[in-house]
């Protein structure tokens, strides 16, 4: 049985604006719900900045909750203009957190293969004075030019050992990764796996709107969470959906997200989790 503080909830997944107020809803709606683990985006950080408030107090009000911030996403490689952007800011956010990844997409989708990687390897050096956060890149499977999980390894094989790979089951099969790269891929470069599933549309035409949650549509999910465990991975699994979820109230959106992942995962509902802390005011944390 998988341990419960290895099943995470990416917070996109929950309505709300990106700010304080609506942040510290989902935070205390996937408690609420079971989960261990949080993903939190590069926005809802800002935001929190950005009203004043600290890091450390957001930290605080998921550590409270008997949780760990387990990736900060999702940051870009280019900046507006397709120039390598310097992404220190975002990666000492992480830190702050702590949070052990980020998660990042490549967005030149005109770039060859070849810069590509040499994109890659200057983005990780700008974030040589960021230590202990690993950059993991995450291939989207409606890219032109890294839509799989085996040129996304040949990039991050490529590159600072800093760098690691994100696996979206969804991508994965959006963008028709060949069955053997599971296999292939050393386990250990998979420094996060986030889970949904999606509906009976044609392949070709699916979008992140289509997902659902796992166990619900058609991809082959046993199989590739059963071949990620058999070889060893110990990452998170982070339940990350958008659609029609999202217009749902937060608490009704994470407890099916944590059945579904319970389910599938075979993970038992935690029972060691930290009671809310009271304020001297009466109001819990």
């Amino acid at each position: 049985m998988m341990p419960p503080d290895r099943v995470a909830l990416n917070l996109v997944t929950l309505k709300g604006e990106h700010d304080a107020k609506h942040l510290l809803q989902k935070v205390k709606a996937a408690a609420k719900a079971g989960f261990l683990g949080v993903g939190i985006s590069a926005e809802d950080t800002q935001a929190w900045l950005g009203s004043g408030k600290r890091l450390r107090d957001l930290h605080h009000a998921v550590t409270d909750q008997g949780m760990k911030v387990v990736e900060l996403c999702e940051v870009t490689v280019c900046d507006e203009d397709g120039r390598v952007a310097d992404r220190t800011r975002e990666f000492a956010a992480a830190e702050g957190l702590a949070a052990p990844l980020v998660a990042v997409a490549y967005n030149n989708p005109d770039a060859s293969l070849d810069e590509v990687k040499k994109d890659w390897a200057k983005f990780l050096d700008l974030l040589s004075d960021v230590e202990g956060i690993r950059a993991a890149l995450h291939f989207k499977g409606d890219s032109r030019n890294l839509n799989t999980l085996d040129l996304a390894w040949d990039v991050v094989s490529a590159g600072p050992p800093n760098g690691c790979l994100l696996l979206d089951v969804y991508d994965f099969w959006r963008g028709q990764s060949p069955a053997g790269s599971l296999n292939a891929v050393p386990v250990e470069l998979i420094g996060a796996v986030h889970l949904s599933d999606v509906k009976n549309v044609p392949r070709e035409k699916a979008t992140v709107a289509d997902r659902t949650f796992p166990g619900e549509g058609v991809m082959p999910l046993t199989h590739i969470i059963s071949t990620l465990v058999r070889r060893g991975y110990q990452g998170p699994f982070s339940v990350e959906i958008m659609g029609e979820c999202q217009r749902r109230e937060c608490l009704e959106t994470a407890e099916e997200a944590f059945r579904s992942a319970r389910k599938l995962l075979g993970t038992s509902r935690p029972s060691h989790r930290k009671l809310p802390v009271a304020r001297a005011n009466g109001e819990e944390r």
